[in-house]
């Protein structure tokens, strides 16, 4: 069979670094990990295609046998309109992904052959032989967690990993932890499932085969299994010491990591530059009650500089709108994340996901506002909207509080201050094994002098000399690193700025 495999656009989202693409040379941040996986897993004999419509055009009249669609909930509606296309030319069409949960399949029933419910590492294997059986079924469930070792590589080959901001790879599924907003834990599973290192390595050689210089690592919690963690960063410290071509990395942590400074130290061994932690909220009520236990044993402040005096740049994870929620405990949060030094701040409204705990006490309390609402966030035409009825305040003053927030953190001046905080905790390192700077990589020197030296705006020029002038007198980070986040910052406020726009009006 000719199958094509399709990762639909994503419509303009907080994490789509639009704004920024110029910059760095990129159609979109990420490559599509998930297809790569499902191409592996189609058995011999067939001839695939993947198409990310992100950074390709899709062709409706081409030919093909069957057509498989994943994507995220905020992907749906597209999703939909591409398998109606397809189906139109009489093309069989199968849905998977996140975005295809209990509560949504009458929905995607009635624009597909087949619909896949949770991990296809069994079932899409299966769904291929049934077809050529002519015995397809609709709906595909997989019955528990497969697990991820032995499996073969991904088929990085049908990927052009050049159109990426970054590569990325996954050595786990799964989080041990139980917070009551989190999906994880249900569509993963509570005890983490393991990538054995040697294939982990395998694919971080293969991935640079394809000329990735940077890997992001997408398992939701990359320490759940801390012994994995340690065995699979001492294969590529090693690799890192002995290769050419050393690259650079970044992974989601936990606060639970805070003061594990054999991990940390190794992480920025390996050419680790920045971490994402869920940091949710400094109110430590709301953590007890969300389940958030791992953000409570330890002083939240410390832990974060601890992190960073590692030479790791955090990306915190905030939650605005949770039961205790007003505008002082908002306010709360800004002056928590200024005195942390978190430079890059990703805050949303708390979202009642489908199959968390946290949707059920909604349903069970009469509180949520659109039982389908739930998963369809991310995208800017809805970030300022909630499926659940806030306790202290309106749905509206939530939204304002937000926007006040963020155009509060992303102002020139607290940005600037945040990032250099994280220059100053910084430790000089020379062990660490960083990717040697390329023409490529200093490509986004010429868009940042645009956007922060042939400017009007005089906060602009002054801030970003601020933030060189700290980074040549110490810097432990790497050049790289601080460009980085001064061009990530372009997008974030760019973004924040149309986003109250969009509010205002």
């Amino acid at each position: 069979m000719r199958i094509l495999l399709v990762n639909p656009r994503f419509p303009p989202s907080l994490w789509d670094f639009s704004h920024i693409r110029h910059i760095n040379g990129s159609n979109f941040p990420f490559p599509p990990l998930g297809l790569a996986v499902l191409a592996s897993l189609t058995p011999p004999g067939h001839e695939i295609t993947i198409l990310d419509e992100n950074a390709q055009s899709l062709d409706f009249t081409a030919n093909y046998d069957l057509v498989g669609i994943t994507g995220y909930d905020v992907q749906k509606e597209r999703a939909l309109e591409i398998a109606r296309s397809f189906r139109k030319t009489g093309v069989t069409v199968a849905l998977g992904g996140p975005m295809v949960h209990e509560t949504a399949l009458d929905e995607f029933g009635k624009e597909a052959d087949a619909l896949f419910v949770g991990e296809a590492e069994e079932t899409w294997p299966q769904y291929i032989a049934d077809l050529l059986d002519n015995s397809p079924k609709g709906v595909y469930r997989q019955d528990g967690f497969p697990q991820l070792s032995p499996a073969p590589l991904p088929r990085f080959d049908l990927l052009n990993i050049s159109s990426y901001a970054t590569a990325i790879m996954e050595t786990s599924r799964g989080c041990p932890f139980t917070c009551e907003f989190c999906e994880v834990p249900v569509r993963m599973g509570d005890t983490p499932r393991l990538k054995d290192p040697m294939q982990v390595l395998n694919e971080i050689e293969l991935l640079a085969s394809r000329g990735a210089d940077s890997v992001f690592i997408i398992d939701d919690n990359f320490t759940g299994n801390r012994k994995h963690a340690m065995a699979v960063l001492s294969a590529v410290e090693r690799r890192q010491r002995e290769s050419d071509k050393p690259m650079s990395f970044s992974c989601q942590l936990t606060l639970a990591n805070a003061f594990d400074d054999e991990l940390l130290s190794l992480l920025r061994r390996c050419g680790f530059r920045w971490v994402f932690i869920g940091l949710e909220t400094s109110d430590k009520e709301t953590l007890e009650k969300m389940g958030k236990r791992q953000n409570l044993s330890r002083d939240v402040i410390k832990a974060v500089r601890n992190i960073q005096s590692h030479n790791l740049v955090i990306w915190g994870g905030i939650i605005v709108g949770f039961d205790g929620d007003d505008e002082e405990t908002i306010e709360r949060q800004r002056r928590f994340v200024e005195e942390a030094g978190v430079p890059v701040v990703m805050a949303s409204l708390l979202q009642a996901l489908p199959g968390t705990k946290l949707y059920e006490r909604m349903k069970n309390e009469g509180r949520l506002t659109d039982a389908n609402l739930g998963g369809v966030r991310g995208d800017k035409s809805s970030m300022l909207q909630t499926n659940i009825k806030p306790l202290k305040i309106s749905a509206q003053e939530l939204a304002d509080q937000y926007i006040r927030l963020m155009d509060n953190l992303y102002s020139f001046p607290n940005y600037a201050g945040r990032l250099l905080k994280t220059i100053r905790q910084a430790r000089e390192d020379k062990q660490a094994h960083r990717s040697k700077p390329s023409l490529a990589s200093l490509r986004p020197l010429l868009g940042l002098a645009s956007y922060y030296y042939l400017t009007t705006d005089p906060r602009r020029v002054f801030y970003f000399f601020r933030v060189l002038w700290a980074a040549m007198r110490r810097n432990g980070l790497g050049a790289e690193t601080v460009f980085m986040h001064l061009a990530v910052y372009i997008h974030l406020r760019k973004f924040h700025e149309e986003l109250s726009l969009q509010h205002r009006t």
